[in-house]
């Protein structure tokens, strides 16, 4: 990792109580954090949205905004759903990677398997 990165990183780790988690997985929780905050500015625990582990098309963290609440649970998509009468959804999806290089061929896999989860009918834009 640069030493422009560490810093904040390990800030990120002292101040989330991360130290036990490997230096992968805490990445993932950091990356996932700095992405969803651009989304969504109300304090929220990574936990709720770190779902890598291997196995997972190289999704490292989901974020569902409903309404622009951050959703964890499905029931609270039916509440939403019910008393606002509609829903506006944004999904944001991060992959971390702390290699030095940029690998065009992950790029276009994460995007891949984005493309297996979604529904055909609604356009897909990847920033």
């Amino acid at each position: 990792m640069d030493r422009i990165t560490k810093a904040p990183f390990d800030e990120f780790i002292q101040q989330n109580a991360l130290d036990a988690l490997p230096e992968d997985q805490a990445f993932e929780h950091f990356a996932g954090y700095l992405v969803t905050a651009g989304h969504y500015p109300e304090s929220f625990s990574t936990d709720e949205i770190c779902v890598g582990a291997g196995g997972d098309c190289g999704i490292d963290c989901i974020t569902i905004l409903a309404d622009g609440t951050l959703v964890t649970e499905p029931e609270e998509i039916e509440d939403l759903a019910s008393t606002n009468g509609y829903l506006d959804i944004t999904f944001v999806f991060t992959q971390a990677e702390r290699s030095p290089g940029f690998e065009t061929a992950k790029i276009g896999q994460f995007a891949l398997h984005l493309q297996d989860l979604r529904n055909p009918s609604i356009p897909l834009s990847i920033c």
